[in-house]
């Protein structure tokens, strides 16, 4: 377990695991020994953010690498369930699962929670700001809001 310097459990890289393999704020802050509030809090920070970030590209990488492992073996018993099953239903679903995998793009575990792209969106419009001529900055702050309520 990862400690600060006094001995004491990192709360922050507690946080960080436990987020970047799929906990919500609660369950992070449980595993962490902190409130919620303070999970949200952290995630406000754009370091904190980006530690995160970096932390679930690591672990997704890691399950991308057990799936490409096992995903030839999957495939190959799906097509022969699907071409010498027992029963006509296994052949069936089995062929209809492979259209499926085939043919339709899935959202993958790479996705941002809503809270996140706030805070994404936020920042972005900041920096821009700074590159806007004043008298401009109110109707593209109007702009933003807008395209945010579709």
């Amino acid at each position: 377990m990862s400690t600060n310097g006094n001995g004491r459990p990192d709360k922050d890289a507690l946080i960080v695991a436990a987020l970047a393999a799929g906990a919500s704020y609660a369950d992070a802050a449980k595993a962490a020994g902190v409130s919620k509030t303070t999970v949200a809090r952290r995630m406000n920070d754009r370091d904190f953010r980006a530690r995160v970030s970096e932390e679930r590209e690591r672990v997704i990488d890691r399950v991308r690498g057990v799936l490409t492992d096992g995903s030839l073996r999957a495939a190959e018993a799906l097509v022969g369930i699907a071409t010498e099953g027992k029963s006509e239903s296994a052949r069936v679903a089995a062929a209809a699962r492979l259209l499926d995998l085939t043919l339709r793009r899935r959202s993958g575990a790479d996705t941002f929670a809503a809270n996140e792209v706030a805070a994404i969106v936020n920042e972005m419009i900041e920096a821009a700001l700074d590159y806007i001529p004043e008298d401009a900055q109110e109707p593209f702050i109007r702009e933003v809001r807008t395209i945010g309520l579709r």
